[in-house]
């Protein structure tokens, strides 16, 4: 199994058996009617500096853009709308296709039992700084097999934004 891990040294670049691979692609989910992701986007160009961040500004454009877009690490805002359920369902659909996974929230202590799968997941305030960033991705991604890497079924059609496809998971 290759593992991805940030690099204190060259923070933007990932180590995969030991050789330089390929550019970071992290997606950010959150909503984009507001500002509150807005200084973690600087904190992760900064960390990230040679990464393709993707920004998906709805829950719908995230699960759009995974469809058909491998992704190393996702980052998903828990305020997605419809707020409270909108980012810990997304959440939860992708913990169980399999993606590396942050969730951007201020506090675990709201998430409702139901959710209870989130709370051994990584997470960072929309406020953290870049040693809290690192870290999370270093956990997010120690146990992911990039091998084999995901995207969602791109076959499933993109008017319902509630679908999730099912078979949630096609090679790449």
């Amino acid at each position: 199994m290759a593992s991805k891990r940030l690099v204190g040294s060259e923070p933007s670049l990932l180590v995969a058996n030991d050789d330089v691979a390929t550019r970071w692609r992290a997606l950010i989910a959150h909503d984009g009617r507001l500002g509150t992701c807005d200084r973690l986007f600087d904190v992760l160009r900064e960390v990230m500096s040679d990464a393709h961040l993707i920004d998906a500004p709805s829950a719908e454009s995230a699960r759009h853009l995974l469809r058909r877009t491998p992704v190393d690490v996702c980052f998903v805002c828990l305020d997605l709308p419809p707020t409270p359920s909108g980012g810990i369902k997304l959440a939860q659909e992708l913990l169980r296709v399999g993606l590396p996974l942050i969730l951007i929230t201020r506090s675990l202590r709201w998430l409702p039992r139901s959710a209870a799968d989130l709370r051994a997941l990584p997470w960072i305030p929309p406020e953290a700084e870049a040693h809290e960033v690192v870290r999370a991705i270093d956990e997010a991604v120690v146990e992911v097999d990039f091998d084999n890497q995901v995207t969602l079924d791109s076959s499933e059609p993109d008017d319902d934004p509630d679908l999730f496809p099912s078979p949630l998971l096609s090679e790449v």
